[in-house]
């Protein structure tokens, strides 16, 4: 199991990273039922340490943060709103490893667009204003 340290990087980079980019806020963790239409997105990272690391977010919340990224008020597209959720896997991964391991040096996969998450060994939901956040994480030594 990964320590408490990742747990409150996770937390920690999602929020830094919703209200700096994307103009919203985490709301606190989410105990109930996620919605099953989601946009997940995983990468892989390799350094000390290496892993997996994927995120999920809910489809009318996607939309919402690519509106809000990219700064249109035209109808978003669901490839941008995949797009966006590629990126902010990118940058939510970047930050939790250089929260726990800020000594370390990483290389970080091109994110892709999945149909179903992964298992993790870390596994937390955010509830975000509009919708969720789903965060998973593996690590190997």
């Amino acid at each position: 199991m990964l320590d408490e340290r990742f747990s409150l990087a996770v937390e920690e980079s999602l929020t830094g990273v919703l209200e700096t980019m994307f103009f919203t806020s985490v709301l606190g963790d989410f105990t109930g039922e996620t919605a099953p239409d989601k946009i997940t997105a995983t990468l892989s990272f390799n350094g000390e340490p290496s892993g997996s690391f994927w995120l999920a977010v809910s489809r009318p919340l996607a939309r919402e943060m690519a509106a809000n990224f990219l700064g249109c008020d035209d109808e978003i597209e669901e490839q941008q709103s995949e797009e966006v959720v590629r990126e902010l896997a990118n940058m939510v991964c970047g930050s939790v490893l250089s929260r726990v391991e800020n000594h370390s040096r990483f290389d970080l996969s091109e994110p892709v667009v999945v149909q179903e998450a992964p298992s993790a060994t870390l596994h937390r939901v955010f509830e975000v204003e509009n919708g969720t956040v789903e965060i998973g994480l593996n690590t190997q030594p």
